[in-house]
């Protein structure tokens, strides 16, 4: 994959794992919430993995 899809998607993750959270608070129900913690944990993921990236291509040069 690449590091700047990583990018695109850890931000879409984020937002959606947070908008979830936010409809659950208003709208309530647990798919709402388990889903929201689904894409959070996605989106932590996706930083580990951005955050390897990174430091692969500063180890490179």
């Amino acid at each position: 994959m690449r590091a700047d899809l990583a990018l695109i998607l850890f931000v879409l993750t984020l937002a959606g794992g947070i908008a979830l959270l936010v409809l659950r608070k208003k709208r309530g129900g647990a798919p709402l919430l388990i889903g929201g913690i689904v894409l959070l944990v996605c989106a932590a993921a996706l930083g580990l993995y951005l955050a390897a990236a990174v430091l692969l291509v500063l180890a490179v040069r």
